[in-house]
């Protein structure tokens, strides 16, 4: 907590400085990596400890899961976008490819520097020896336009069946704790895919903001990829080899809602959220010790994340393209002039902050950029 607050000062400190040309923070996403408490360390270990069998059969096994990992990673989920009927008249062929624009929204963040290892320990044992992991899954906050959008908890499934996956298939499951989504904060209608901005104070005629009155299966989706680099005892590199992925998707009704939020927790909603996936545990790089002693080191490895909505659109929305598509159009004409966006990425540890900051100075942004490296 205190590093997110530290890494948050900064963020805002150097915000501070430019308050009076007008940067403002339109969108935040922080990410954080979760670490395994002792008491759970200690039940893993346990447990491995148990199950073991002979190194050699472990470094045979490890060899060829690596194998494995660099030549078939897990199927990453496509988010297909969203295609309307195909239509003769150009004005609202043209509202169609607005239309389909703004019910997409895509961002991602990464870590870039090295993470907290994925185990607090090195080995004797091998490449893949599971013992110590430190690792515990995902935490995520975002925000848009300085309003909450979204919270999302997970861990590693550390079960028996968890266990038994992580020793026998080096792969382990992630488990979804709770999110917190709040759809009327989202990013849809995404009317800066058309190169529209908007002032939030004014009116335009048309609703800047999403409803449910307007748009339909709102679908929230979040991907977690891995990414990890390690030397084998050929001392040969495997760079930025992809180990797998997690994808969720979790559809978003107004039916679902309590008190304008969709709230998931585990094991006291009804519905289950749709989690496909699963990633291998990661490699730990050859460090042989002095006396030609050999040891494996504590795992180094990159995450990136996609965070995206998307929707439809409603019958009458549809049936009352041209009107729409007029105000699109006035929208487009009169769009502010003189605004710039500056992405600021942000990385302490196990944690991450990526903030789009805008401003009607360009030369603001300038200053900012610098003085946020």
């Amino acid at each position: 907590m205190k590093k997110i607050l530290s890494l948050l000062t900064i963020v805002f400190a150097v915000l501070s400085c430019f308050a009076q040309k007008g940067p403002i923070v339109r969108d935040q996403i922080q990410m954080e990596v979760n670490t395994i408490t002792v008491d759970e360390t200690r039940r893993i270990n346990d447990y491995i400890s148990n199950q073991k069998r002979s190194r050699f059969l472990l470094e045979t096994w490890g060899k060829n899961v690596l194998t494995s990992a660099a030549n078939g990673v897990s199927n990453l989920l496509i988010t297909e976008a969203i295609k309307l009927t195909s239509i003769r008249k150009t004005k609202k062929a043209n509202w169609s490819k607005m239309i389909e624009k703004e019910c997409n929204y895509v961002d991602n963040i990464s870590f870039v520097n090295s993470l907290t290892d994925f185990y607090s320990k090195g080995s004797y044992d091998g490449p893949l020896d599971p013992a110590d992991i430190n690792f515990n899954g995902f935490t995520i906050m975002a925000q848009n336009n300085g309003r909450e959008l979204m919270r999302f908890y997970s861990h590693v499934a550390t079960d028996e069946a968890g266990l038994d996956k992580i020793f026998n298939q080096s792969k382990f499951d992630l488990v979804i704790d709770s999110l917190f989504y709040h759809p009327f904060n989202c990013h849809i209608p995404n009317l800066r895919a058309n190169n529209i901005v908007v002032d939030q104070d004014k009116q335009y005629g048309r609703n800047i903001s999403f409803s449910f009155d307007e748009r339909n299966n709102l679908m929230l989706n979040i991907r977690f990829t891995i990414i990890a680099s390690w030397y084998n005892e050929a001392v040969m590199l495997a760079k930025d080899v992809e180990l797998g992925s997690f994808n969720i998707q979790i559809p978003i009704s107004q039916e679902r809602l309590t008190d304008s939020v969709f709230v998931y927790k585990r094991g006291v909603s009804a519905d289950t959220l749709s989690l496909s996936g699963d990633c291998f545990i990661v490699p730990r790089s050859y460090m042989p010790l002095s006396g030609g002693v050999a040891h494996w080191g504590t795992g180094q490895y990159n995450v990136m994340i996609e965070f995206s909505e998307h929707c439809g659109i409603t019958a009458e929305v549809r049936d009352n393209w041209k009107h729409d598509y007029r105000q699109l159009k006035r929208m487009s004409k009169n769009k502010e002039t003189g605004q710039y966006l500056l992405n600021i990425c942000k990385q302490n540890g196990n944690i991450a902050i990526k903030a789009v900051i805008e401003s009607t100075s360009k030369s603001a942004l300038s200053d900012l950029d610098k003085k946020a490296r």
